[in-house]
C-alpha cells in the first residue's frame, strides 16, 4: 500500500509530499497543534496531520457530449487504497481559525483523459492529458460538517475525482469521519465517481 506524506513550507506556501519513515510516523502519530487552532474543534484538539484514504472509486468510462466524447483511464486505480498524510494548513486565509488539511497540488499520478471530436471514443483520440498531480483538501466547514475535494491536475487542466460538502456518515473528535462522494454517477467532466472517504486524526 502506498503512503504519501505532506510537508508545508511557510516561507514559500508550498506543499511537498514524500514517503515518511517509521521513526517519523512514531513521532507524528499523536502530535497536536497548540491552542484552539480550528474553530470547529475543541481546544488543543486540532491534529497536526490527518490520514486520508479512499475506497470504491470507479473510473468514468467513455461519455458522449456535444457530439464528441471523453474517456478516463486509471483514475480510481491511482487513488483507491492509497494512504495520504495531510498537514494542517494554518497559513491559508482564516489564519488561526483555519480548519483545512492539504492545499497545493502535489506529485501523484491520477490517470489520463482522452478526448474525441466524434462519439463513442472511436479511433485514436484527438487529445490526451496525463494527470501528474493531485489536489487533495479536507476540512471542517461547520458544526457537524466536513468538506473534501479531490482533483486531478496538470497545468491549467483540472479533473474532479471526489467531492463532498455536508454532514458526514460519521463524525467524532475534530475530524475523524467517513462519508460517500456526492458524485454518484459519471459526468463527462469527472474522472471518477462513487467511493468513500475516511479521515483519521494523526499519522496512521
Amino acid at each position: 500500500m502506498t503512503t504519501v506524506r505532506a510537508q508545508f513550507n511557510a516561507s514559500t506556501l508550498k506543499a511537498s509530499y514524500t514517503a515518511g519513515t517509521s521513526k517519523q510516523q512514531a513521532f507524528d502519530t499523536e502530535e497536536k497543534l497548540a491552542g484552539d487552532v480550528c474553530q470547529w474543534c475543541d481546544t488543543d484538539a486540532t491534529p497536526k496531520y490527518v490520514t486520508v484514504t479512499f475506497t470504491g472509486l470507479t473510473t468514468c468510462p467513455c461519455n458522449n457530449f456535444n457530439g464528441g466524447s471523453r474517456k478516463y483511464t486509471n483514475v480510481a486505480e491511482n487513488i483507491n487504497n492509497v494512504i495520504f498524510h495531510l498537514l494542517h494548513s494554518s497559513f491559508l486565509p482564516g489564519g488561526a481559525d483555519n480548519c483545512i488539511w492539504g492545499w497545493n497540488p502535489f506529485a501523484h499520478a491520477c490517470g489520463t483523459q482522452e478526448t474525441w471530436s466524434i462519439a463513442n471514443c472511436a479511433g485514436a483520440p484527438d487529445d490526451t492529458v496525463v494527470m501528474t498531480n493531485l489536489l487533495l483538501r479536507v476540512g471542517r466547514i461547520g458544526v457537524g460538517q466536513v468538506g473534501c475535494i479531490v482533483d486531478g491536475y496538470t497545468g491549467g487542466f483540472v479533473c474532479e475525482i471526489f467531492d463532498f460538502d455536508g454532514v458526514p456518515t460519521t463524525l467524532s473528535g475534530c475530524i475523524n469521519t467517513t462519508f460517500d462522494s456526492e458524485n454518484v454517477t459519471c459526468v463527462f467532466l469527472n474522472g471518477a465517481y462513487g467511493g468513500t472517504c475516511t479521515i483519521q486524526e494523526g499519522w496512521k
